[in-house]
């Protein structure tokens, strides 16, 4: 796992002031270096940004959504990795990549999952494959486990975690201790997340997965037989998703005979839950997502002809 990348490089060239190097690994995003800095060093997160950050409450934020550029900088000259590679670490390239609007301060990001920040807990935010973890040389967070379309790995070909499976707390790296000896340890039942089980990945999920993936990538994507600009693309796919919950929190025979005539598995027993996409659970995304797939390669003439052959209002 530690040679192959999709989003950044990492860097091996490591010359840090520290005592003990820790390279920047493929595709680990950068609260995770961070916390395997700090235990290679031997002590807590919390003492180790104290140190590098101090009078700054790091973990009472989503770090990874990009420090300052002189935070950034400190953390570069003392951990001798490039500033472009933390750069790379963050959130901030991607996301600005896929929204044709300025990133918010405080608010969510369109299609970055939100940690829920509260004092140092977490309310959720992080996702994990235990097979991609339990294959590391040495444990790491990825990047793309923030990115909320993902909610299978594609190279293990099951469904995503965010949650402890044992004590089902939120994933909180950031609360790991010294005596833990990895990353891979629940701070709250110090239960080893490698040592679980997985779901069976959603086809159709992974299917939009890989195809947001490619968009994002290339910077241009299909919808229907049309190709639109990454943000545009992204946009879409978000409309999709809102509508179908929509769809199911408000349920009718013209919704029903539309979903069915599109192929859509989503049925009424479905929980839609009214938090933002952002907010959902890996198993209410992978449900969604698996329809919203499914529209996203219907051409636009062919899903409206749908909505008017199923009777759905202009208002609906």
């Amino acid at each position: 796992m530690d040679t192959t990348y999709s989003w950044h490089p990492g860097t091996v060239r490591v010359t840090p002031t520290w005592a003990i190097p820790v390279p920047l690994l493929p595709d680990e995003i950068l609260s995770s270096w961070i916390v395997r800095a700090s235990l290679a060093h031997g002590c807590a997160p919390l003492v180790f940004t104290g140190e590098v950050w101090p009078g700054w409450r790091v973990w009472t934020t989503d770090v990874d959504r990009q420090p300052s550029l002189e935070r950034l900088q400190r953390i570069s000259t003392m951990g001798g990795i490039p500033l472009a590679a933390f750069l790379k670490a963050t959130l901030a390239p991607i996301a600005t990549k896929i929204t044709a609007r300025d990133l918010p301060e405080k608010a969510l990001w369109t299609w970055i999952t939100a940690v829920g920040a509260r004092n140092r807990k977490r309310r959720g935010g992080m996702q994990y494959c235990p097979a991609c973890l339990n294959g590391d040389k040495q444990p790491n967070f990825r990047i793309q486990w923030r990115f909320s379309w993902h909610t299978s790995c594609s190279i293990h070909q099951y469904q995503l975690l965010d949650r402890c499976p044992s004590c089902r707390s939120p994933l909180e790296p950031h609360r790991a201790l010294p005596e833990y000896g990895s990353i891979s340890v629940c701070p709250t039942c110090r239960e080893d997340l490698r040592c679980h089980g997985q779901p069976i990945a959603d086809a159709d999920a992974l299917q939009f997965q890989l195809a947001a993936d490619q968009a994002v990538l290339q910077r241009i994507g299909l919808v229907g037989e049309r190709q639109f600009p990454v943000s545009l693309w992204m946009e879409v796919a978000h409309f999709y998703a809102a509508t179908l919950k929509r769809f199911i929190r408000s349920p009718s025979p013209a919704v029903a005979s539309f979903l069915k005539s599109a192929g859509l598995k989503m049925s009424a027993d479905y929980r839609s839950d009214p938090l933002a996409l952002e907010l959902l659970s890996v198993a209410e995304r992978a449900c969604l997502f698996g329809d919203v797939g499914r529209l996203m390669t219907m051409p636009l003439r062919q899903i409206a002809e749908l909505m008017e052959l199923t009777d759905i209002s202009r208002q609906g």
